[in-house]
């Protein structure tokens, strides 16, 4: 498994048809966080549609192998700060300062897909979800043009 050329189709919500193939690629996708690639030497959580462009479902894994599916953000709080941030799919770009809100409540589903609810996230795991729901919406933090 390999991370592709950026691309903007967006990712469709999983439906419990896709269970498998969740279950199957998102161990792929653990092993692509936890290892080094062009200037990162790993990755906090990578969204499938960075690896297929072929029917892209809305989940990612973490470089915990947390796997989130069907996440929404449901709520941000305060200000927006800025901080650094890289890409695993502009692997070999100097990570870029980023604004996105350091608090967001949230909701997702599990692998089985049953309801995890909502819940808070904080700092950094907060701007994961953010990152990788523009992800899912064809949005990259470089605003570089994708065909």
């Amino acid at each position: 498994m390999e991370i592709i050329t950026p691309h903007r189709i967006k990712s469709r919500e999983v439906l419990i048809t896709d269970l498998e193939r969740v279950k199957n690629d998102s161990i792929g996708m653990a092993e692509l966080c936890n290892k080094p690639i062009g200037r990162k030497s790993g990755g906090l959580a990578i969204a499938h549609c960075q690896i297929t462009d072929n029917d892209p479902l809305r989940f990612f894994v973490t470089k915990n192998c947390d796997i989130y599916v069907n996440p929404k953000i449901v709520k941000s709080f305060g200000k927006k700060t800025r901080r650094l941030e890289g890409c695993l799919s502009f692997a070999s770009l100097r990570d870029i300062t980023v604004n996105r809100f350091d608090q967001i409540e949230a909701s997702c589903f599990d692998k089985d897909l049953n309801f995890v609810g909502t819940f808070s996230l904080v700092g950094t795991l907060a701007r994961v979800f953010q990152h990788e729901i523009d992800h899912f919406n064809g949005i990259n933090i470089y605003g570089i043009k994708l065909l």
